[in-house]
C-alpha cells in the first residue's frame, strides 16, 4: 500500500492542480458537487494509473481527512461515471487525455525511480552480505 499510497497522492496533487483545488478539498464529508466530480476525475484516474484496488482508492480518501473512506462501490460509480461523460462530450475527453498525460510521466517517473532505488539497495546487499547470507536476508525481508 505504501508504494500505491505514494503514487494515489501524486495523482490527487495532479488532478487538483488541475481543477485548482487544494488536494484535501477534493474528500469532504459531504456531497458538494463540485467536489465530487472532482473526485470521480480522481478515482478514475487511480484506477488506470495504479494497480490499487477499488478499497484502496476508496481508503486513500480517509487518509487525506474524510471521516470515512470511501466504498468500493463508490469508486466504480465514479469510474462508470467518468467515462460515460468521456464517451459522449468530446471537449471533455480532450481536458482528460490532457490531464492523463500529466499523470502518466508523474507516475513513470515515481515507478521509474522505485524501481532504480530497489536495484540499488540489492546491489548493496549483496557486497555488503555477500551470497553466504542470502538465506538470511530471505528471512530478513519475510519480516
Amino acid at each position: 500500500m505504501e508504494r500505491n499510497f505514494k503514487v494515489l497522492k501524486r495523482i490527487a496533487d495532479i488532478v487538483a492542480s488541475h481543477y485548482e483545488v487544494h488536494p484535501m478539498s477534493m474528500f469532504p464529508n459531504n456531497r458538494l458537487n463540485h467536489f465530487a466530480e472532482i473526485r470521480q476525475v480522481f478515482h478514475y484516474m487511480a484506477t488506470k494509473h495504479t494497480k490499487a484496488s477499488l478499497q484502496e482508492v476508496g481508503d486513500f480518501s480517509k487518509a487525506m481527512g474524510r471521516k470515512k473512506a470511501h466504498n468500493h462501490a463508490s469508486v466504480l460509480h465514479s469510474v462508470k461515471k467518468v467515462t460515460g461523460f468521456i464517451d459522449v462530450d468530446k471537449k471533455y475527453k480532450e481536458e482528460l487525455d490532457e490531464l492523463e498525460n500529466r499523470i502518466y510521466k508523474a507516475v513513470s517517473l515515481i515507478n521509474e525511480s522505485s524501481r532504480v532505488r530497489d536495484s540499488h539497495v540489492q546491489e548493496i546487499i549483496e557486497v555488503v552480505f555477500g551470497e553466504d547470507n542470502l538465506e538470511y536476508l530471505e528471512l530478513v525481508h519475510l519480516l
